[in-house]
């Protein structure tokens, strides 16, 4: 039984008077949220218990992610996915930006693989002032094993008007599960 996903318009604008600048940002947020909800039906969140069978819990967990960077880097950042189909990521190395946490919503598409939808605000760190939002949407791909994904994704930058300044549309990204390491 699918759902279609949320696909709430989300403004960023980190990209305001630096568009380079925002575009990383935007692939540095993507980098812990490589899957959105691009096409395809969603299971709800509350089915997803009841289909633990066919491995909709199988996302749930910290992951590490990784985000290649136009300049060559790879930005790495931590996402984690929650029972109830919920996300959220840290924006590792785009403070000077002034990024936040992101959150979203993700869940099984009808094919198996999962969908997801992120939203990051951006503020100016000197001021405080709002500067705009990164929306996040991507597919990921569980491997067999459960232990990492692979994502395809697209990334929309906003400015404080909420009008799309920039968009990156094949942003890749790739994730590996944190384990527990009791000591």
């Amino acid at each position: 039984m699918g759902a279609t996903g949320n696909d709430g318009n989300v403004a960023t604008a980190a990209s305001a008077g630096r568009p380079e600048a925002g575009r990383r940002h935007f692939l540095t947020s993507g980098a812990a949220l490589a899957g959105l909800a691009l096409a395809g039906a969603l299971a709800p969140a509350g089915a997803q218990a009841a289909d633990n069978a066919e491995g909709a819990q199988r996302l749930v967990g910290a992951w590490q992610v990784y985000v290649p960077q136009p300049d060559g880097s790879t930005a790495v950042t931590v996402q984690v996915f929650h029972a109830d189909g919920t996300t959220v990521f840290n924006n590792n190395g785009a403070a000077e930006q002034g990024a936040t946490i992101g959150a979203g919503l993700w869940g099984r598409r009808d094919d198996g693989k999962y969908a997801q939808t992120t939203m990051v605000a951006l503020y100016d760190p000197k001021t405080g002032t709002h500067t705009g939002r990164i929306k996040i949407q991507a597919t990921l791909t569980l491997d067999a094993t459960g232990a990492a994904w692979t994502a395809a994704g697209r990334i929309s930058i906003y400015g404080p008007d909420g009008q799309l300044r920039t968009q990156v549309l094949d942003a890749p990204a790739r994730a590996t599960r944190i384990d527990l390491e009791p000591l």
